[in-house]
């Protein structure tokens, strides 16, 4: 039976020529593995077409990251938009946006440091979100998205120019920088970039951080990094610009013909004697809200003739303009300030003085040898602690000084003036600090 049954079982088979039989299961494995093969051809053509859906300019994904971002700038615009109307509510004018106002209403509505506003040469605003890392340009009720940051980090290339391959700068325009021109090191007391060496830092010498040239309009090549990232890294934001431009840095002389200031990061937390001797220094727009130190920074002799918009949250001015003989035009002081040590100090040619805030606690010094002051109508609030010379060689000084501190220093505050000044408050040291018997000082009780 077995024999008449073969041939139904039995098929011919030639390999190499030769004949034999095959049986069926073998047929059946061939079967399998063609319908396996198969079965793989259509899972890579699914996979493909799966990856087609997912990827792409119309993929899955690239959508979800495009509603993302949508939601993100949507978000950010809802709030500055906020912001916007609670800073010019609290404007006497309720029209025009004012550049320390608005600082404040942004940390109303996004948390401290985590939106920061600078002002352009044009007078509108730029904004810089740093939980989404994106940049908008605000002009009235207009406000566009111009940088994305995580798109300029994620394409960020080193220029052909950069010899130094292993590190890459993002200035303040979302460019990549040529790193070539630029000093850097990381900095532990603010947490990020220093822009010059930690010798020169640690040793305090007149060595500037920017290494390129001054070009004949004055102004440096490119933009200040805001972002740095080293050896495939992390992106870390520069933080402080300790003498970056070094006014008589021996070692770069082109210094001495900076006329304008670069764009100062949002990420700087301390500009320490950043534009010190810059003697034809004359055009600095305005120091952003994130910056908290300003300690010499305009020190020695500078070209400024009108101090640029201090941003809200600027805590420290010791010596900011010291020396800068030619400042005459001031603007107001934020209320976030505490010391004005030294601030104005040899501002020969000042005439008028700023507001003093009611956070301040030290003006030693503060309008020393401001020889041409002349009328002023001055409050000295009840935080401070230190006026010892405040007002010392202001030989034109005349007009009210309202004091309502008991200073713990004071001696000398009217050294050297010789014109008629009211001296009145709410304070109880009025004599002692007034120089009892003067008969050019009138005390009112």
């Amino acid at each position: 039976e077995m024999e008449e049954m073969l041939p139904q079982f039995t098929t011919m088979n030639v390999i190499d020529g030769q004949a034999g039989l095959v049986s069926y299961s073998s047929l059946i494995f061939y079967s399998l593995t063609i319908d396996n093969i198969l079965n793989i051809i259509v899972l890579l053509i699914l996979a493909g077409v799966s990856i087609a859906m997912l990827t792409g300019n119309n993929g899955i994904l690239t959508q979800a990251q495009n509603a993302k971002n949508k939601t993100e700038q949507s978000g950010d615009i809802e709030k500055i938009k906020l912001a916007i109307t609670e800073a010019q509510i609290g404007n006497a004018e309720y029209q025009k946006l004012d550049f320390q106002n608005f600082q404040k209403a942004l940390n109303s509505q996004f948390g401290e440091n985590k939106a920061i506003v600078s002002l352009e040469e044009d007078g509108t605003y730029t904004v810089d979100c740093f939980d989404t890392l994106k940049t908008y340009a605000v002009s009235g009720n207009d406000i566009k998205e111009t940088i994305d940051w995580n798109e300029k980090m994620a394409n960020a290339v080193v220029p052909k120019e950069q010899t130094n391959k292993n590190v890459i700068g993002i200035g303040t325009d979302g460019d990549p920088v040529n790193m070539n021109l630029w000093k850097y090191t990381p900095d532990e007391e603010t947490g990020g970039y220093a822009l010059n060496t930690k010798e020169g830092i640690d040793s305090g010498e007149r060595v500037a951080g920017y290494r390129g040239i001054v070009k004949e309009d004055g102004t440096i090549e490119g933009t200040v990094p805001q972002y740095i990232k080293e050896n495939n890294g992390d992106w870390i934001p520069v933080t402080s610009l300790y003498r970056t431009f070094q006014g008589d840095d021996s070692t770069n002389e082109e210094l001495k013909k900076l006329s304008t200031a670069p764009k100062i990061p949002t990420t700087v937390k301390s500009m320490q004697m950043t534009f010190e001797y810059c003697e034809s220094l004359t055009n600095i727009i305005c120091i952003p809200g994130s910056v908290k130190e300003l300690i010499w920074t305009f020190d020695g002799y500078t070209g400024l003739e009108e101090m640029p918009k201090i941003g809200y949250g600027v805590e420290d001015m010791t010596g900011a303009f010291s020396g800068s003989s030619k400042l005459n035009k001031v603007s107001d002081l934020p209320e976030t300030i505490k010391n004005l040590q030294y601030t104005f100090m040899g501002c020969e040619d000042l005439k008028e003085i700023p507001n003093i805030p009611e956070n301040v606690t030290n003006m030693n010094q503060t309008f020393a040898n401001c020889t041409r002051l002349g009328y002023i109508d001055i409050t000295i609030p009840e935080n401070v602690t230190d006026i010892q010379q405040t007002f010392s060689g202001c030989t034109n000084l005349e007009g009210i000084i309202t004091i309502n501190c008991n200073p713990e220093v004071y001696t000398n505050f009217l050294q050297g003036t010789t014109r008629p000044i009211t001296v009145t408050g709410e304070s109880n040291m009025l004599n002692q600090i007034a120089n009892s018997g003067r008969n050019d000082v009138t005390i009112i009780q």
